[in-house]
C-alpha cells in the first residue's frame, strides 16, 4: 500500500512547523523564482534526477518501503512563517498495485480521509513522459493548532516502483512557491 499523500514523518514535520506561535507567521514577500538559480539533484541508485532552488537542501531518507528526498528551504530567521514542504518519494509496490488507475483510486481514498479534505483539482498528466495523476486539495491539521494547508501530489508508476512528488504549504502561501514546484516537476526524470 502506498503512503501517499503523506507518511507519518511528513505529518510530524508539518506539526513541528505549526508549533510556532501564530503571531510569528508573518507573510513574507513574494519570491521571484526566475532570478533564483536551480541546481540538479541526481541519484543514480534510484534512477532519478530533478532540479531545485539552490537554497533548498535535499535530505535523503530510507523508509520501510523505499526512499524519500525532502527539499528543505533555508530558514532565514526564527520568525519565518511555515516553510514549503516538498518531498519526492520512491517506493517499491510489490504485487499490490499493478497500474496507475489502481494507484490513483487508492491514493484518492487516502486523501479523502484527511481532516477537512476538499478537492480543488484532479487530473491525468505526464511525469517524466509517463502517464501520471495530479491532485490539488486543501486539508486541515488539527494539532497542535488548527491550520489550513493546500497540497499538490503527483504520482506515477513505472514497473513496480511508484514515484510521487508532494508539495504542502499554508493555504495563504501555496501560490508563493508554486512556480518553483512547477519547475521541479517539469524537470523530474526517471532513468530508462
Amino acid at each position: 500500500m502506498a503512503t501517499i499523500p503523506y507518511t507519518l514523518d511528513q505529518f510530524q514535520v508539518l506539526n513541528a512547523q505549526m508549533d510556532m506561535a501564530s503571531s510569528h507567521m508573518n507573510m513574507s514577500a513574494p519570491v521571484d523564482y526566475n532570478s533564483i538559480k536551480f541546481v540538479p539533484y541526481r541519484n543514480p541508485n534510484l534512477g532519478i534526477q530533478i532540479i531545485h532552488p539552490i537554497s533548498w537542501k535535499p535530505v535523503e531518507n530510507i523508509t520501510t518501503r523505499g526512499h524519500t528526498v525532502e527539499f528543505m528551504p533555508a530558514v532565514e530567521n526564527e520568525h519565518q512563517q511555515l516553510m514549503p514542504f516538498v518531498t519526492l518519494s520512491i517506493e517499491k509496490t510489490g504485487d499490490q498495485i499493478g497500474n496507475l488507475k489502481l494507484l490513483t483510486d487508492q491514493n484518492l481514498q487516502i486523501a479523502k480521509s484527511m481532516p477537512g479534505f476538499h478537492m480543488i483539482n484532479s487530473s491525468d498528466i505526464e511525469l517524466s513522459g509517463i502517464p501520471a495523476h495530479k491532485i490539488i486539495y486543501t486539508f486541515t491539521s488539527p494539532v497542535p493548532i488548527p491550520a489550513g494547508f493546500q497540497s499538490m501530489n503527483i504520482w506515477t508508476i513505472k514497473g513496480n516502483t511508484v514515484y510521487t512528488i508532494s508539495y504542502s504549504e499554508a493555504k495563504s502561501e501555496f501560490v508563493k512557491h508554486f512556480p518553483a514546484i512547477e519547475k521541479m516537476v517539469q524537470s523530474f526524470a526517471i532513468a530508462s
